[in-house]
């Protein structure tokens, strides 16, 4: 069994592999570590650098690349391009949907402890590079006063970053290539704080070559609750940032641990939200054990019940607790502006502005929404909701309170004041109170608005004891460009009933209770994050060839069972491919449909799909199947007359779905398109020896091809009909090298030239004919070629022979 982890050393990422071994001696088992370092700059946080930091992992596997950290802060504040802050759609492939939607956003956590106000918070309006900035008050949670005390010995219930349950008592843990701790009397004892970084987890297991997904793969744990879990701890305690000598300014601790874990999924009814999963708990300031049954009472007159040989948690109780959530909405896409030199109405050049941008409230989905007020001219049509799904326990006192107040303050104030930064006590009333829900707003209105959500109160809670609070980013196109209303909302809102779903779980009717029936795994728990799952896509196997693709796919989808169901629900597959038509925006075409002939219910006569059955026109069935890199493949589609040398313009994917299950009120569920798209460039296929055409297109080059972008980076033309591994050289008519580079007909994937490789997505898989190559037009030393006539040659390495050709470039 593998299980792999991520953690950190310095400023440098390391990824931890994990490998669960058998001792050969009695000792029971050992995790070894084995360690590969890469490099991670330090970015946008300053001095906030410290050995347990860790701000570079972002969730990618669905549709929204959102960053979290572990102090407290999520988001990036747009300081790396490369590395989103809350990006939806990010597998989309047309720049218009690729919307950012807040800069930062942050915990708040707020209690009353021995009489004192106390307000601990991950980041505040005016935070936004250094650490001693008011706001920023959690750090990494392993620091030497904290990982000794003995409310972390027990990692399984407050932290589930690691789950040693299944370990022997003489187990023996490794970290870092050091002995760093044992488990003995079901306590886990860490001697070095390395450990305390994002542990990422997943729960798919396919890590073959065709998936796209295969990278999450190797994070395939048993207790992966989605695609992919980002899990962390931090905590209030420190007054001084661990490993530096930086102060946290106002800072009072409430005495808290704070345990993170974020879950997302690449489903497309579930692709749009990612879920955070927050669970409280009041540090403990000592401890001894009970002898007998005991009753404790504590400062505030709670009585809590131990039994003997329990251990007795000693410190003052926290009451009324409240949560918060702090967000700096700012919706809009990074490559528009609307004074561009490419294009006035909107295009790349420059950076959005948010100060138009609108929140408000909706208090029946207990969702906070901003969008920007005139959409950029189609670029920001994007929805940004945050939603609080549950908490446990779930009083009657518990509730959902709502702010917003413009940046810092400054504008507003008398309608939506923000609270005294530099006041534990404004805050937490804030915190407590149920805030204004904005009036209709226009056009004189818009600003750039902070969106504060806050939950509570909690129970008190003793040392020891904790409480849950679960709550979703969630983002939605617009459906349509009118104006905003549950009409313009209506994917928003669909997406943000996913997630309530996939909290809710086993518990339907969502009343916090167990009711008969609802207990699917038998466990006599509430289990929530219960998705239903479409069937999985197929494996698909792409072979482009002279204007021609061939699509290949397996049966595996027919034979999925479905985790809520419990019955194998296939229904059929559909084929998609990019737009057709030109101008068209719209990110796929539905180029077939194939299903199998089903009835819903024996007594109706509604179908699901259009019941052609798994064969007919352009499929073809093969028996027996054929093995086609490596893939058994059983169906095999063609799309005949499509155009050789048009980069990233034509892509295909094959999905699967199932027939729906009326019982439950679902709807026909289908596999995500981006979970096998293959961007497919069709060409002359490897020359075979002897075969003299090699040629260049094309030739003439005329200033520009049909296919170019707009800068002279995105330039190319192809070189076709290459053998299968040849070293290519241009040159001058002066004899002078222009450029060489090697072709393999197996191994080419184009990353050589930007106008292919430029916009890949996470996972993107790109397949050429074999026999072209691309060329960008730029010279050995990154220069642009000048006009002229040039020479090039192809040698075939597999013979030595050389082929030479002309082609001319009139700019």
């Amino acid at each position: 069994m593998r299980i792999f982890f991520q953690t950190a050393a310095g400023n440098k990422v390391v990824r931890v592999k994990v490998l669960l071994l058998k001792k050969l001696t009695s000792a029971g088992l050992i995790f070894a570590l084995l360690t590969s370092l890469g490099f991670a700059s330090d970015r946008y946080h300053g001095q906030r650098q410290t050995a347990q930091d860790d701000y570079w992992h972002y969730h990618s596997v669905g549709n929204i690349g959102l960053t979290v950290t572990n102090f407290g802060i999520l988001g990036q504040g747009y300081q790396d391009p490369d590395q989103p802050s809350c990006l939806y759609s990010l597998r989309s492939n047309l720049p218009q949907e690729q919307v950012e939607h807040f800069s930062y956003g942050g915990i708040w956590v707020g209690g009353v402890k021995r009489g004192q106000v106390y307000t601990s918070t991950g980041i505040y309006d005016g935070v936004m590079v250094l650490f001693e900035d008011r706001g920023r008050e959690f750090t990494a949670s392993a620091q030497e006063q904290i990982r000794w005390n003995p409310v972390f010995h027990h990692v399984n219930k407050i932290d589930r970053r690691y789950d040693f349950s299944r370990l022997a008592e003489d187990s023996i843990v490794v970290f870092g290539g050091a002995l760093n701790g044992h488990i003995e009397d079901g306590y886990l004892n860490f001697n070095s704080a390395n450990w305390d970084t994002i542990i990422t987890q997943s729960s798919i297991r396919d890590a073959s070559l065709n998936n796209p997904y295969a990278d999450y793969a190797q994070f395939f744990s048993p207790n992966a609750i989605s695609h992919q879990d980002l899990l962390c701890a931090f905590t209030d305690t420190n007054l001084v940032v661990p490993g530096t000598e930086i102060v946290i300014n106002d800072h009072q601790p409430l005495g808290i641990h704070v345990n993170q874990e974020t879950y997302s999924w690449y489903e497309p009814f579930a692709d749009a939200f990612t879920i955070f999963n927050y669970t409280i708990t009041n540090i403990p300031e000592g401890w001894d054990f009970a002898d007998q049954d005991t009753v404790i009472v504590y400062d505030t007159g709670l009585e809590v019940e131990y039994a003997a040989g329990d251990t007795i948690w000693r410190g003052a109780v926290i009451e009324e607790p409240y949560f918060g959530i702090w967000l700096d909405t700012s919706v809009g896409n990074m490559i528009y502006t609307p004074t561009s030199d490419y294009d006035p109405n909107g295009g790349p050049g420059g950076r959005w502005n948010w100060y138009d941008n609108l929140n408000v409230f909706d208090q029946e989905m207990r969702m906070g929404i901003s969008y920007d007020f005139d959409g950029d001219a189609g670029w920001a049509q994007s929805y940004l909701g945050a939603k609080i799904l549950g908490a446990d326990p779930y009083t009657d006192t518990w509730r959902t309170n709502y702010h917003q107040w413009t940046w810092t303050g400054s504008t507003y104030g008398d309608r939506f004041p923000m609270p005294d930064a530099g006041s534990d006590q404004a805050r937490y009333e804030t915190m407590g109170q149920a805030g204004r829900n904005p009036s209709p707003v226009s056009a004189d209105s818009i600003q750039s608005w902070m969106m504060f959500m806050s939950c509570g109160p909690f129970p008190d809670l003793a040392p020891g004891q904790r409480f849950n609070v679960a709550m979703a980013l969630v983002c939605g196109q617009w459906n349509g460009a009118g104006d905003d209303g549950p009409e313009r909302r209506e994917n928003l809102y669909r997406n943000a009933e996913w997630a309530q779903i996939a909290y809710n779980g086993e518990d339907r009717n969502e009343n916090g209770i167990l009711d008969p029936g609802e207990d699917l795994d038998g466990d006599g728990e509430i289990t929530r994050y219960i998705l239903p799952s479409a069937p999985p896509s197929p494996q698909l196997v792409v072979v482009p060839e002279d204007r021609r693709v061939h699509l290949f796919w397996n049966d595996l989808p027919e034979f999925a069972v479905d985790p809520i169901s419990n019955n194998m629900d296939f229904e059929g597959y559909r084929i998609y491919g990019s737009p057709k038509t030109e101008g068209l925006l719209e990110e796929w075409t539905l180029l077939s449909d194939y299903d199998v002939d089903y009835i819903i219910d024996s007594t109706d006569t509604a179908t699901i799909g259009y019941n052609t059955g798994l064969q007919g026109q352009h499929l073809e069935v093969l028996n027996p199947p054929l093995i086609i890199q490596g893939v058994s493949v059983k169906y095999h589609w063609v799309n005949d007359g499509v155009l050789n040398g048009w980069p990233r313009e034509l892509y295909y994917a094959v999905t699967a779905y199932d027939r729906g299950d009326p019982a439950n009120n679902l709807p026909s569920l289908e596999s995500p398109r981006n979970a096998n798209r293959v961007y497919a460039f069709p060409g002359s296929t490897p020359a075979e020896e002897g075969d003299d055409r090699v040629g260049v297109y094309p030739n003439p080059y005329y200033g520009r091809a049909e296919w170019d972008g707009a800068t002279g980076r995105d330039r190319l033309i192809w070189f076709r009909n290459l053998p299968p591994d040849c070293q290519i050289t241009i040159f001058t008519l002066a004899g002078e090298r222009v450029d060489s580079f090697h072709h393999n007909a197996v191994t080419y994937n184009g990353d050589d030239v930007e106008r292919i490789s430029t916009g890949a997505s996470p996972g993107e898989r790109r397949v050429f004919a074999g026999g072209e190559h691309a060329w960008d037009l730029l010279t050995e030393n990154d220069q642009e070629i000048a006009s002229g006539l040039y020479i090039y040659t192809i040698e075939d390495t597999r013979n030595g022979d050389v082929k030479t050709g002309r082609f001319l470039i009139i700019k």
